[in-house]
């Protein structure tokens, strides 16, 4: 995986800069707001307005100009090292985070804060603040990774000092940070057996196809290939492609900006969708489906090369031609939820994500390949580790399993005792 580099284009400085050095990028800076290009969430603009001249200018100022030149270098080279979601997820959770933190000391403090400020003493209270409310200890940690991040990439340009944080403030924490689990059985079910009702609906109907009905469309193609989300939002019209070798295949072409990589999968293809009844569409037909009743939309707006884009029926922006978010996909998958009342074994409405079901693919791999994580891991397009700690879960008749398998082991024992015994 190839680690990101926040560093600024600014030159370095051999030392901390002076604090006042900063004035000339608030003058340039302070009345500006960032715009973000059109990407799988919703966040557009990058508000830094709204934290100047609370008693943290500077701090905010260095924060600004790192985000500034974080975007002009992802627009330089298309975005590859961090995606437009990345920075805004920065902005969203470490930098408001941490800039609030920074405006409540300067008031309780009765001070302006300086970058020279920012040392081991205020990272301290900062962690201490982030455990101060009902955030669970796993939020907690993505939060101050992220502030922690945009902080490395100010010490990188030169302007704090290094050796500010803590070795490890959150020891153990990982085993909280897996997310939602992969789908019971009894759930799978239930989800493919609905999903497989919209899909039909969908297929019969005519006319282009609303942000619901493409909710939808990713959901069955998470179902089938396991796909992760912003890949997914991302998808381009172009992204099924001929198989090199198979006439009857197609491969499925998806970028995973965090690895920076392409991935892909093979896919069936079959020309007579009536023939798929008592099964989902095969995903090659549902790309077929949303790229051709979609394209009056998407050959009239700047959204030409991408896939998933709908006319918004919403308030505020009825008729506008939007790329589907991950927004408004959560929305749509909620209704879907909602709609057929699909719930678990304690009687609740499930709690369903693109990333649930990348999870519950991924252990049928490991079902189907025999068990093997290797295999698994590969079809996945991850390591072994990240499939085994993040992925993986005990299937429902393991503890049963492994109790036979202890009591056939125990009886085999007995049996050789006896024999070499006599």
């Amino acid at each position: 995986m190839n680690k990101k580099n926040l560093s600024s284009t600014t030159p370095r400085s051999n030392k901390v800069v002076v604090d006042s050095s900063l004035s000339g990028l608030k003058q340039s800076l302070i009345d500006k707001n960032l715009k973000l290009p059109q990407h799988a969430g919703s966040l557009r603009h990058l508000r830094f307005s709204k934290f100047y001249g609370k008693g943290c200018d500077d701090i905010v100022v260095a924060i600004h100009k790192l985000l500034c030149d974080m975007i002009e270098s992802g627009m330089s080279n298309d975005w590859k090292m961090y995606s437009p979601s990345t920075v805004a997820s920065y902005y969203s959770t470490g930098v408001s985070s941490f800039v609030s933190f920074c405006i409540s000391l300067a008031s309780d403090m009765n001070k302006i804060l300086k970058l020279s400020d920012i040392n081991k003493e205020l990272i301290r209270q900062y962690i201490v603040s982030l455990g101060s409310g009902n955030l669970s200890v796993a939020s907690q940690r993505s939060i101050y990774k992220s502030a922690k991040s945009i902080l490395v990439g100010i010490i990188e340009i030169g302007w704090i000092k290094k050796d500010i944080f803590p070795v490890n403030p959150y020891p153990n924490s990982s085993r909280e940070c897996k997310g939602q689990p992969a789908l019971s059985e009894a759930e799978r079910r239930s989800v493919l057996k609905y999903l497989k009702y919209d899909m039909r609906n969908i297929v019969d109907k005519n006319g282009p196809l609303s942000s619901y009905d493409l909710s939808i469309c990713i959901l069955a193609i998470a179902a089938r290939t396991g796909i992760n989300p912003t890949p997914a939002l991302e998808l381009t019209i172009d992204c099924l492609q001929p198989h090199p070798i198979k006439d009857d295949r197609y491969m499925l072409v998806s970028f995973k900006r965090r690895g920076s990589g392409t991935h892909l999968d093979s896919l069936g293809h079959s020309s007579n969708i009536k023939s798929l009844s008592p099964a989902l569409p095969d995903v090659a037909r549902i790309i077929d489906h949303v790229k051709c009743r979609n394209s009056c939309y998407r050959d009239d707006s700047r959204f030409a090369g991408y896939l998933f884009v709908y006319k918004s029926r919403g308030s505020g922006n009825v008729g506008k031609i939007c790329r589907l978010s991950k927004t408004t996909l959560d929305s749509g998958i909620k209704k879907f939820v909602a709609v057929h009342q699909i719930r678990n074994s304690e009687g609740q409405l499930i709690n369903l994500n693109v990333m649930r079901l990348r999870k519950t693919f991924e252990n049928r791999l490991f079902v189907l390949s025999g068990q093997d994580p290797f295999l698994t891991a590969k079809l996945g397009g991850h390591s072994v580790k990240i499939s085994n700690d993040h992925y993986l879960v005990p299937h429902e008749n393991a503890e049963k399993d492994w109790r036979i398998m202890g009591e056939i082991r125990t009886e085999e024992l007995i049996n050789y005792t006896e024999e070499n015994s006599g």
